[in-house]
């Protein structure tokens, strides 16, 4: 099925929600404890979770350009 080729090519989504809500949970004790640094933890965390977003986003078009290559092909069955 294309869908599980696709998940196991970029990742489950639930490890990019894993990842997103673990850096959420870093950063909320990081300005607990460090109040003062509040605008350079939060730039840090935007900076890191668009890095990984980007790089999700990228590995997404690349197999989506495959996919619609596959697709293209005209197959003749005999």
């Amino acid at each position: 099925m294309f869908s599980n080729r696709f998940f196991t090519k970029i990742g489950a989504p639930g490890v990019l929600i894993t990842i997103v809500g673990i850096s959420f949970l870093i950063l909320g004790l990081l300005i607990m404890i460090f109040p003062k640094l509040l605008a350079w933890l939060v730039s840090g965390f935007l900076i890191f979770d668009g890095i990984i977003l980007l790089g999700l986003g990228l590995k997404t078009k690349r197999i989506e350009k495959k996919y619609q290559n596959f697709n293209n092909q005209n197959f003749e069955p005999f």
